[in-house]
């Protein structure tokens, strides 16, 4: 990260803006330069304490709050990230800490470790949840349910909640442009393997927009929806798509 987003981050942040970072964010200048702390320490609420290190599949980590973030999540052992990063609490609030390593799959009930995973910190109008291990990487490998958990309440804490669908093999981008709003919808449904052979469509597709409008159209079909209004949302059923479409919505 060069130091002219680092300052773009900050004053982000310090505004009103919400980050959540995980593992070795901002630890490399714009060069790809190891360097000695974090660029975004005091976002993060924390230091660098100069070491890496490797987890196994019987690892865990431990949430210490389960008040903040954990809506739905009752385990107290949850699966840990394949790496983690050693750090020290300056002013941030950790949440979830490490468990002690394992030496085996049978190895008993490990104790809750001093290391902290994630650090809730305030930083100006804005807040930062940093996470001590490669939380992305894990996630896209195992797609462990209680990391989304997370993930979705950290947002849900942090902002408000613009779109709903209830398929999760939709993706949903929101993009606007004179004084129109634009829905992109993205089919997953692959079958889980690569190469991607075919996708399967999908059908009365079911989404919810909290916000108002008075028209609605399907871009590639051409096709007008009709839309049911209520107090602070609106709600509408796709027949069906494929690989693609755009929903155009005008206020």
């Amino acid at each position: 990260m060069p130091e002219k987003k680092i300052e773009y981050i900050k004053n982000f942040v310090k505004n009103g803006g919400n980050l959540i970072s995980s593992f070795e964010t901002s630890l490399y200048d714009g060069d790809g330069k190891r360097l000695n702390d974090f660029q975004l320490s005091d976002i993060f609420g924390v230091n660098f304490n100069g070491k890496i290190f490797l987890l196994d599949m019987w690892d865990y980590i431990y949430p210490v709050n389960q008040k903040t973030f954990f809506k739905g999540i009752t385990k107290k052992f949850l699966p840990s990230t394949e790496c983690g990063i050693e750090i020290k609490v300056k002013t941030g609030n950790p949440l979830i800490y490490f468990y002690e390593k394992l030496k085996g799959c049978y190895d008993g009930i490990p104790k809750v470790s001093n290391l902290p995973f994630l650090i809730l910190n305030k930083y100006g109008k804005g807040n930062s949840i940093y996470i001590a291990g490669n939380f992305g990487g894990t996630y896209y490998k195992y797609r462990f349910p209680e990391y989304k958990l997370l993930v979705k309440n950290i947002c849900d804490s942090f902002s408000k909640r613009l779109i709903k669908i209830e398929d999760e093999w939709v993706e949903a981008i929101l993009r606007e442009k004179d004084n129109k709003i634009y829905l992109h919808l993205i089919n997953l449904t692959t079958g889980l393997k690569r190469p991607i052979t075919y996708i399967k469509k999908i059908e009365n597709l079911k989404i919810d927009i909290f916000l108002k409008f008075k028209f609605a159209k399907t871009i590639f079909s051409n096709k007008k929806i009709k839309i049911e209004k209520h107090k602070d949302f609106i709600t509408f059923t796709l027949s069906e798509f494929y690989e693609y479409e755009v929903i155009c919505f005008e206020k």
